[in-house]
């Protein structure tokens, strides 16, 4: 809908529809995860990752937000001149970070928020994620990783998260078996402390990106059992000038 030529009134309208969808799928999605490390069927896949170079991509990725709230976004790698590899499943050692590094920019009124990463004797990297928010008081701070639980938001503002994101960083780490320590102070911020085994194993070669350009003139053939679904993917496809 946003694609086709609107008044400002309804392109108004479909930015806040498109607002409400993205926070309806942000919540079933963190529903789900849940509901899968709840159920057991979530199979940690441990391999060597370079670990500088996902927090470089996770800084990158909140430092828009982190500006347009007027903080400091900032990384510190200690070691620099070596490699920083380490061992665990790369997929659901980056959920953590980015649930980590997100509430830190959400929840953060001014000031700003380190992620940091160091040695911590021969075989572990330690992750630090620091904030200068409002800090958690010490009676709340395991209420903070149960599910809807969050502090100073009885309004249940979504801006302010869904209160699921500690939630999944506890079931993670728990898979992981990744010890997470939480230290914060009441009016000073938080500091979340991730301890990661490092390895010397060697890192597998990242696939190819694949090719890009325009989609006009390609035949897809589509399957899918719900007829809304299927008509709505329709229409989007033809107007990107598919077949």
């Amino acid at each position: 809908l946003r694609q086709r030529p609107l008044d400002l009134e309804a392109a108004d309208i479909a930015s806040r529809m498109d607002g409400s969808l993205a926070a309806l799928d942000t919540m079933f999605n963190a529903l789900l995860d849940i509901s899968r490390m709840d159920a057991g069927v979530v199979r940690p896949q441990p391999r060597a990752f370079d670990l500088e170079a996902m927090l470089r991509r996770l800084v990158e990725e909140f430092a828009a937000a982190a500006a347009q709230r007027g903080l400091r976004l900032s990384l510190r790698i200690a070691d620099a001149a070596n490699a920083h590899h380490a061992r665990s499943d790369p997929l659901l050692v980056e959920r953590v970070l980015r649930n980590l590094i997100g509430n830190a920019v959400r929840h953060t009124g001014e000031g700003g928020v380190l992620v940091s990463c160091r040695r911590r004797g021969p075989a572990v990297w330690r992750v630090e994620v620091w904030d200068t928010g409002p800090g958690i008081p010490e009676a709340e701070r395991e209420r903070v990783f149960e599910e809807f639980y969050q502090v100073g938001n009885p309004e249940r503002d979504r801006r302010s998260g869904l209160g699921l994101g500690l939630s999944i960083v506890r079931r993670i780490t728990d898979l992981l078996e990744l010890p997470l320590v939480l230290h914060s102070r009441a009016g000073r911020g938080t500091r979340f402390v991730l301890d990661l085994p490092s390895t010397d194993e060697a890192i597998a070669a990242p696939h190819p990106a694949p090719a890009t350009g325009s989609l006009q003139g390609l035949q897809v053939a589509m399957i899918e059992d719900d007829p809304e679904v299927r008509d709505s993917m329709r229409i989007l496809l033809e107007s990107w000038g598919c077949r």
